[in-house]
Order: C-alpha cells, then structure tokens, then sequence
C-alpha cells in the first residue's frame, strides 16, 4: 500500500499539483497568509518530487538487512538511535547520489510553482518562461547560462561521488 502512496504524485502532473497546493493555501483560512511564501512552493515540490527521491533511496535501504537494525535494538539502542548511527552511514551514499540526481532534473523544472510565484519566490523555470513571454530575450539568456552552470556543477558532483565511491 506505501508503494502506491509514493507513486501517487507521480501519476499527477507538476502543473495539478502546483494548482492543488494553490486551492489548498487559498481555501483554508489558517494557510492562506504562506500563500505567496517559499513554505508553498517547498510543499509543492516536496510532494512531486518525493516519490523520486523514494525510488532512488530505496535500492539503498533494501540492502540493509532487518537484522542488523533488531540488532541495534537488541543491545538497548532505541529506534532513532538506530536510525542515526546504523541506517544513515549505511544510506549515506545513496541518499547523497539520489539528492545530486534530483537536483539535476529539478532545475529545470517550472510547471509545479507557476500557480504559486510571487514575488521572491521565483524558481529559475517559470522565471525563464515569464521573461520569454514578455521579451525579456537577454535576460533568459544570462539566467539559462546560471541555470546551465547549476546542472554541470551538478553533473560535475555526481561524477566527483561516483568517483569517490567507486575507486
């Protein structure tokens, strides 16, 4: 059952859920003044991207054996304890390719936020495409070289850690 949980946000598009966090911070009364804020846009992006992040951490925690964490627990370790000195060193490289991996793709990803921009909160997509629709033609050049600069420092991260891990 979690597995389809996580795959849900993958069956819906970046641009129903970006509007699906909009209804929700328009509607209910208590979310309405983190409308126009980062907390938004980060909620938005969480949910699309989580089941990524799910898919590419997972291979690292299947190797772990459930017997090793009962161990921990065996010798009085409680379960966050075990979590921090056993499963995270064990997940670490996992965890660090799978975030250098999203980073990559989430760059340039612009349909989730488009619903909840405002002032500030501005991701490089939509921020390229606002300033394409209004002829801002120099602009989106500069700012799609920073962005071009992001996912080589990126790609240049994931072959340094693959380097690392590897040899």
């Amino acid at each position: 059952m979690l597995d389809y949980l996580v795959l849900l946000p993958r069956a819906m598009p970046g641009i129903v859920a970006g509007l699906t966090i909009f209804w929700l911070f328009l509607f209910v009364p208590p979310l309405q003044p983190l409308r126009q804020t980062l907390i938004a846009v980060w909620i938005a992006y969480t949910l699309v991207w989580m089941a990524y992040g799910m898919r590419l951490v997972s291979a690292s925690l299947l190797q772990i054996s459930p017997e090793l964490e009962e161990a921990g627990r065996v010798v009085g370790a409680s379960a966050g304890r075990v979590n921090v000195d056993l499963t995270l060193p064990l997940i670490r490289a996992g965890l660090v390719g799978s975030w250098l991996l999203l980073f990559v793709t989430f760059v340039r990803e612009y349909s989730t936020g488009v619903y909840l921009l405002a002032p500030g909160t501005e991701v490089i997509g939509s921020m390229l495409v606002s300033l394409w629709a209004t002829g801002g033609v120099d602009i989106v050049a500069a700012l799609s070289t920073v962005n071009i600069a992001f996912v080589g420092g990126g790609l240049l991260l994931i072959a340094l850690f693959s380097k690392r891990s590897h040899g």
